[in-house]
C-alpha cells in the first residue's frame, strides 16, 4: 500500500473549524513544507502537472519526463526513442485519470496512455498521412465527457475525439469554408458544460474566439469572434473559461488588450458585461490578462491578473483590488497571479509568479503569505508557483517552477501548520 494513505499519522484539522477560526491560527515562520526535488529523485524541478491517481500515489508531470511517488520513492518515466514501451516525447502540460483508470498524459510532443495495472504505455502522435491519427503533438487540455468519451484540446490541431474501441482520433479543425467549423485550430482550454454542451476557448488573432459544440449535430457555433464582433465585443485570445454557480461563462483573456474580463449569458447567447482595466477607476479590473478564474459561490467572481487580484461583486459590478505592497508585510506577496484555488477547508489560495503562495484572510482583508526564506530549510522552496492540488488526505501539494514540488500536510496535533503552543 503506498504510503501517501498513511503519511506520518497525520490527524487533521476537524471539519468543525471554520476558515475564520484557522486563519487565526495559522502561523507561516512554523509552518513546514516537505520539499521534493532532483535531489530527491524528481526527474526535473520544473513541475507543470500534479495529480492523484485512485489508489493514492501522485503524479508529478515535468519539462523531463512523469514521476509516480508512493511517499517514499520516485518512480520516473522519460521518453526513450529506442524503447517502444516508453512514455512520449514533449514536456507534460496535462494528466488526467478516466473512469477506467487509464492515465493520460497530455506533453508538447504526444499524448501517452498508461496502464496503470500493467505499467504498459502507448503513444500518439500525429501523422499527416493518417487521417485517424492525433492532428497535433502539443496537447493542451483532457477531459472524459459523461457519455465517456475523451476530448483533448491542440494547439494548432483543434479539438480531437478519441473512439476508444478502434485507437482512432476524429479532429474538428477550422474550415474557413464552413461557418459550422471550430473557430480556430488553436485551442487553449474547453469544459463540459451540465448539459453536455462542450465550450471552447480558441486562441488566435482575427479568427480565435468562444466556441460552443454541440455533440449530437457535429457544429460549432462561434461567439466573441472578431468576424461575429464588429462592436468591438471580440475576445479572440481566449486563456480561460469558468461556469459559476448560476450557470454564467466568465471568459478570461490571454494577451488581447482589449478584452479583460467577460461575463456571458450561454442561454441567450449574448454578452453580460464586459470588463476592462480604466487607469481612472480603481474599482475597474487591475489588467486585462487573467489567468485564473474562481467561483467563490457567494456572489464574487475571483481573477487572478498578470498585475493583482481582482474580486469582482457581481451585484454591482465593481472589483476589489489587491497588488503587492512593499511597506505591508500582510499584503499580496506578488501581483503576478498564476493560480485560485480552494482547499477542502475553505482556504483560498494564491498562487503567484515571484512571491510564493497566499491565503486570502477575509476578515481582515488581507493576506497571510508563505515564501521563501533562506534562513529555514522548510519554508517555500521557491517563489514560483504555477500548479496546486489538494490529495485525498488534505495534503496540498505545489510545483513550482525551477525548484522541484512541495507538499503541505495541515495537522493539528503537534501541529507543523498552526501556531506552536
Amino acid at each position: 500500500m503506498p504510503k501517501i494513505f498513511l503519511l506520518i499519522n497525520i490527524v487533521f484539522i476537524s471539519l468543525l473549524f471554520s476558515p475564520n477560526k484557522l486563519l487565526s491560527q495559522i502561523n507561516p515562520e512554523n509552518t513546514k513544507f516537505k520539499h521534493l526535488n532532483v535531489d530527491d529523485g524528481l526527474s526535473d524541478n520544473n513541475v507543470s502537472a500534479i495529480l492523484q491517481d485512485k489508489e493514492g500515489f501522485m503524479w508529478l508531470g515535468t519539462a523531463d519526463g512523469l514521476n509516480k511517488y508512493d511517499g517514499y520513492k520516485f518512480t520516473i518515466y522519460r521518453h526513450n526513442p529506442s524503447d517502444s514501451n516508453s512514455i512520449g516525447p514533449g514536456s507534460i502540460s496535462c494528466i488526467y485519470q478516466d473512469r477506467e483508470g487509464l492515465i493520460w498524459i497530455g506533453a508538447s510532443g504526444s499524448l501517452t496512455v498508461m496502464n496503470n495495472k500493467t505499467g504498459k504505455f502507448k503513444v500518439y502522435k500525429s501523422n499527416p498521412k493518417d487521417p485517424n491519427s492525433l492532428s497535433n503533438n502539443l496537447i493542451m487540455d483532457i477531459i472524459e465527457d459523461k457519455e465517456g468519451i475523451i476530448w483533448m484540446s491542440t494547439y494548432g490541431g483543434g479539438l480531437n475525439k478519441f473512439d476508444k474501441k478502434t485507437g482512432s482520433f476524429f479532429a474538428y479543425k477550422n474550415d474557413p469554408q464552413n461557418p459550422n467549423s471550430i473557430s480556430s485550430d488553436f485551442v487553449e482550454n474547453f469544459f463540459e458544460d451540465a448539459n453536455g454542451m462542450l465550450w471552447i476557448g480558441t486562441f488566435e488573432s482575427s479568427k480565435g474566439g468562444l466556441d460552443s459544440f454541440d455533440k449530437n449535430s457535429g457544429k460549432f457555433t462561434h461567439y466573441l469572434t472578431a468576424a461575429l464582433n464588429k462592436s468591438g465585443d471580440a475576445c479572440q485570445l481566449i486563456f480561460n473559461i469558468l461556469e459559476d454557480s448560476n450557470g454564467t461563462l466568465w471568459i478570461g483573456n490571454g494577451y488581447d488588450s482589449d478584452c479583460g474580463l467577460i461575463a456571458f449569458d450561454k442561454e441567450k447567447k449574448t454578452i453580460i458585461k464586459k470588463f476592462i482595466h480604466d487607469p481612472k477607476d480603481k474599482n475597474s479590473i487591475s489588467n486585462n490578462i487573467v489567468r485564473s478564474l474562481f467561483d467563490d459561490s457567494k456572489g464574487h467572481i475571483w481573477a487572478g491578473t498578470l498585475n493583482g487580484l481582482c474580486i469582482l461583486d457581481k451585484l454591482t459590478g465593481k472589483f476589489i483590488v489587491f497588488k503587492k505592497d512593499p511597506n505591508n508585510s500582510s499584503s499580496l506577496s506578488n501581483s503576478n497571479i498564476t493560480r485560485i484555488y480552494k482547499d477542502n477547508q475553505g482556504l483560498i489560495w494564491i498562487c503567484t509568479g515571484g512571491g510564493g503562495v497566499n491565503i486570502y484572510d477575509r476578515n481582515n482583508n488581507n493576506f497571510i503569505v508563505f515564501k521563501n526564506n533562506p534562513k529555514n530549510e522548510k519554508s517555500l522552496i521557491n517563489n514560483q508557483v504555477y500548479s496546486i492540488y489538494e490529495d485525498s488526505k488534505g495534503i496540498l501539494w505545489m510545483g513550482t517552477g525551477g525548484g522541484g514540488c512541495q507538499s503541505l500536510t495541515k495537522q493539528q496535533e503537534n501541529s507543523i501548520f498552526l501556531k506552536e503552543k
